[in-house]
């Protein structure tokens, strides 16, 4: 499931990411430095499901909030490629 659909605020998910990363600690051999690493992958994780994001979809979730609609029309406009997803606003 996508973040931005879920019922979670960003607090909420950074909340549960320590509370995860903690219960792993305490359960496993894991030593401080291999709970970290798996904090950052499951982080990068996270990231790569943000950027696949369609921007039309990001467009409805956010019921069309003018200044997302506005902004990602804006780059549209601007781009010479056909933006589709979130990663794609990175892209010179």
């Amino acid at each position: 499931m996508h973040a931005l659909k879920s019922s979670l605020n960003q607090v909420e998910v950074n909340q549960l990411t320590l509370k995860i990363g903690a219960k792993i600690a305490l359960k496993s051999s894991l030593n401080q430095v291999e709970v970290d690493q798996l904090m950052l992958k499951m982080g990068e994780g996270a990231i790569s499901i943000f950027s696949s994001l369609e921007l039309d979809e990001v467009i409805d979730v956010t019921n069309g909030c003018i200044y997302i609609k506005q902004m990602i029309h804006h780059y549209r406009d601007l781009s010479e490629t056909n933006l589709v997803a979130i990663r794609d606003l990175q892209q010179p």
